[in-house]
């Protein structure tokens, strides 16, 4: 089984039972996702920011970079104990494919972005996940 947990200003506070959340669900492959949004005034009524605007401020619930760290800190520390090569983390598992010279799998971490493939909920398909918001948002 594979998951991605969304981590707002709440869920990050509590790394390890998160990260014991989907062990004990049998989740051998996790992928966690910082959420953070920005929110801006438009004339169009819509107040979530696309990655092309500018400005704005963070929504209540998006998290810190240092809560990010802190998250990743203890995720890391609780993982190098005993579940490498059992619980894989997509970021910890890309960062160390780097390292060792192979292509990491992960875009943000690999010389060349395009291979992460989307299909939108209306048949559109992205060469990458991060088109996919901004054409939704605006199209909407």
């Amino acid at each position: 089984m594979e998951s991605i947990g969304c981590l707002n200003d709440q869920d990050v506070e509590y790394p390890l039972e998160f990260y014991n959340f989907f062990k004990q669900i049998d989740c051998h492959f996790i992928q966690f996702a910082p959420i953070v949004e920005r929110i801006v005034r438009r004339a169009d009524g819509l107040s979530l920011a696309s990655s092309d605007e500018t400005g704005g401020q963070l929504t209540p619930y998006s998290i810190t970079a240092e809560q990010w760290g802190d998250f990743l800190c203890d995720l890391f520390d609780e993982r190098i104990k005993a579940d490498v090569a059992t619980y894989f983390i997509q970021l910890f598992d890309a960062t160390l494919s780097g390292w060792v010279g192979v292509l990491p799998g992960v875009c943000t971490l690999a010389q060349q972005c395009g291979h992460a493939g989307v299909m939108e909920w209306n048949g559109d398909v992205y060469s990458c996940d991060h088109f996919s918001y901004q054409v939704t948002v605006k199209g909407r």
